[in-house]
């Protein structure tokens, strides 16, 4: 971010850490009341809703290296 948007040191830094902390930990908690409304770790179909939340990580990931601005970039990373 630094290099590359060209956005200042102090900005990323404050930026990195808040993604750092909540994106995991809201992803943890979210994801654990996502496989519980479907039926928990036991039933079939929650395989599949964890296949889906992959793919949405994964597809929110591609675009980084291609954004070209700060918001953007913050979104995907946080997503």
């Amino acid at each position: 971010m630094k290099v590359a948007l060209g956005i200042d040191e102090s900005i990323v830094d404050t930026w990195f850490a808040l993604i750092t902390i909540t994106g995991p930990v809201l992803g943890v908690v979210v994801g654990g009341i996502i496989v519980n409304c479907f039926g928990g770790y036991q039933n079939p179909v929650t395989i599949m809703v964890c296949f889906i939340e992959v793919i949405l990580a994964a597809l929110c990931g591609f675009p980084l290296p291609f954004v070209p601005t700060f918001a953007w970039f913050v979104f995907f990373l946080w997503f």
